[in-house]
């Protein structure tokens, strides 16, 4: 403020800011808390450094809101982070769904996307499923009853509508759509994951290039 005043000639006189108080109030807090503070500061006015770029993964990221940023982000939308909040939201560990990937995990999707002639939303749910199976499969070995990783979620685009997700599929056991059978072997389009995920992860459905 006192370096905004004095870009248009405004005398503020001693201590105009009242900046004592706080350089006091600074002074009493402890490091650890003093060190937060200022991790924050930076943050808030968009000031951190050793940032990384990624790209959004899950339909929708809110993260919190700063005077740099709205926090709210889609699918494909670039996205500055800090490494552990980086690392929190890739979810190596395997305990769910990665909300954002690298730029290279990207290109490789694009790519998938690109050969296999689907979305790269529909790579990316297909891509869920197959770990959602594997962690099924686990928890069954070892006794424990499944759980869902992904959470059904509808997809928004930026006007905060609801936007349903072309999900196209092989069909391995017969299932009924649009008032008839569809047979094994057959192709079906649905619309939106939370029709789509039960039927995949049971594997009444499967990837549509797998023929």
């Amino acid at each position: 403020m006192a370096e905004c005043a004095a870009g248009i000639n405004l005398t503020l006189g001693e201590d105009g800011l009242d900046a004592a108080r706080f350089k006091e109030l600074l002074a009493a807090l402890p490091i650890e808390l003093a060190d937060s503070s200022e991790r924050w500061y930076a943050r808030f006015l968009g000031e951190q450094k050793e940032l990384k770029c990624y790209i959004v993964r899950d339909d929708r990221l809110v993260l919190p809101e700063t005077l740099a940023s709205h926090g709210v982000y889609y699918f494909s939308d670039p996205v500055k982070l800090m490494e552990e909040e980086a690392r929190g939201l890739l979810r190596e560990d395997g305990s769910g769904p990665p909300s954002v990937m690298t730029f290279g995990d990207f290109a490789l999707v694009m790519a998938k996307a690109g050969m296999r002639g689907v979305s790269i939303q529909e790579i990316c749910f297909w891509e869920d499923v197959q770990r959602e199976v594997v962690v099924r499969k686990e928890q069954a070995s070892q006794s424990r009853v499944p759980s869902l990783i992904l959470q059904s979620v509808p997809a928004y685009k930026s006007n905060g509508f609801v936007s349903d997700l072309r999900i196209r599929a092989t069909v391995k056991s017969p299932v009924r759509g649009n008032s008839k059978v569809i047979q094994r072997g057959e192709s079906i389009e649905m619309a939106g994951k939370r029709e789509a995920w039960g039927l995949a992860v049971s594997g009444i459905i499967g990837q549509p290039w797998e023929g």
